[in-house]
């Protein structure tokens, strides 16, 4: 690829990320006004939770919960719920790459007011991740309602579908960990009891521990050879 057609390209992802930023910016204007924490939306903060995996806005989410009245504390619910799932369900995009190289290769003075775009795939391993330990917030604290209900269904995908092996067996981990019961969960449970994994193994013995379903299929696969 030519520098021009490098460039040509940059434009084109440049000009549709500020058509995505206005569209954003216009339902957010839209939107109930977010709850703030220290002076922060709820949503920055899982967002340094979720991608940059800040102990301290994790310890923030926990004591916005914890002092929040009922009211309040259903609204910060709501927007985690909201802000998690969104990462979670994050997409590939062939404009990252070039947008990326944009931004890179342009006088810092000018990168520095563009927006950083986090690459999809560390996006969702994040939001994995997170629920794994149980949601934003402290491993001590309850899932916000909903919140597992709502990730089965996307981790089910992920562990079946992601491009990326370590992100399937992650999601497939984290299904065991925190997923509800559903006939997709079922099968990758049964998949993962098959594994060479022992990872893979122990978790969907977990799950069926949590869920003690079809013993004459199952139980002979929690016996070893």
């Amino acid at each position: 690829m030519t520098l021009n057609q490098r460039e040509r390209w940059g434009l084109i992802a440049l000009a549709m990320l500020l058509v995505v930023a206005l569209g954003t910016i216009l339902l957010q204007a839209l939107r109930e006004p977010e709850t703030v924490y220290q002076d922060k939306p709820i949503s920055a903060w899982v967002r340094s939770a979720v991608i940059r995996d800040d102990g301290t806005a994790n310890w923030y989410l926990h004591e916005a919960r914890r002092t929040a009245d009922p009211v309040s504390k259903a609204r910060i619910d709501k927007e985690i719920v909201h802000s998690a799932m969104k990462f979670l369900n994050t997409k590939d995009n062939p404009l990252w790459k070039p947008y990326t190289f944009v931004r890179t290769n342009l006088p810092p003075s000018v990168a520095r007011v563009m927006p950083t775009w986090q690459e999809p795939a560390s996006v969702r391993s994040g939001a994995v991740w997170m629920l794994f330990f149980g949601g934003p917030g402290l491993s001590s604290d309850p899932a916000p309602p909903g919140l597992c209900e709502r990730a089965t269904p996307v981790l089910c995908n992920l562990a079946r579908n992601d491009p990326d092996k370590v992100l399937r067996k992650m999601a497939t981990l984290t299904l065991s960990q925190v997923g509800t019961f559903s006939p997709e969960a079922f099968q990758i449970m049964v998949r993962a009891l098959n594994s060479t994994d022992f990872e893979e193994v122990e978790a969907g013995a977990r799950w069926f521990a949590r869920y003690p379903l079809e013993p004459g299929r199952v139980v002979p696969l929690l016996i070893p050879d």
